[in-house]
């Protein structure tokens, strides 16, 4: 079914060609106006909070902020917008994070690209979905300690070599709420060195240090 209106689309991704890919997919679809794009999540915060575009499509791994902390802000900042995800990572705690945050859609990167132009289509009419392959990724994160919101964004400040300081300052929290979520992270997670607690981690899916987003 042709779209009948015209919906304003921001792209986000730090790579030239999934952006080319995505700037060629939507226009063979037809119906969408690319009000902006960005190559990490700070740029992408900013034009979406200008522009309060009907869709953002935005990777995970992006420098600066990832997608699932961009996520966060725009919902904060542009709550009409609809958020998607698209990544070449797999991260199942990540992804069960953004479910349960309420994202408008996830899908990998190794999708087809018909199931993706049906799938945006669905998510502007107000449906949320999730591709089956994250799905069973989900799934196997129920098995994973339960972390909180916050305590996923410190252990990211904390994987990106972040100071406890640093972490306070992005954060706007103090110093002791850092250092008493480290200990809460590092208890769910049963280490006692950041050095395992990073390994852990990565073992499970709760961050990644792929260079593919």
């Amino acid at each position: 079914m042709a779209p009948t209106s015209v919906h304003t689309l921001v792209i986000a991704d730090d790579h030239v060609l999934t952006r080319d890919g995505l700037r060629g997919l939507v226009a063979s679809m037809g119906g969408f106006d690319i009000v902006g794009e960005a190559e990490n999540g700070l740029e992408a915060i900013s034009i979406i909070k200008q522009t309060q575009p009907d869709l953002a499509i935005l990777d995970l791994k992006m420098p600066y902020t990832n997608g699932a902390e961009a996520y966060l802000e725009i919902r904060r900042w542009s709550p009409r917008t609809k958020v998607v995800i698209l990544t070449g990572l797999s991260s199942p705690a990540l992804f069960r994070e953004l479910r349960d945050s309420g994202i408008d859609g996830l899908f990998l990167k190794t999708g087809g690209v018909g199931p993706l132009k049906e799938a945006l289509l669905g998510i502007l009419e107000g449906s949320k979905i999730i591709a089956a392959d994250i799905e069973m990724l989900i799934s196997q994160a129920d098995d994973m300690p339960a972390l909180t919101r916050r305590e996923l964004q410190i252990l990211q400040g904390i994987a990106r070599g972040e100071t406890n300081a640093a972490i306070a300052g992005r954060l706007g929290i103090s110093r002791k709420t850092v250092d008493s979520h480290r200990t809460s992270l590092m208890a769910k997670l049963d280490v006692h060195s950041t050095a395992t607690l990073l390994a852990r981690a990565i073992r499970d899916g709760l961050i990644d240090t792929g260079d593919t987003g």
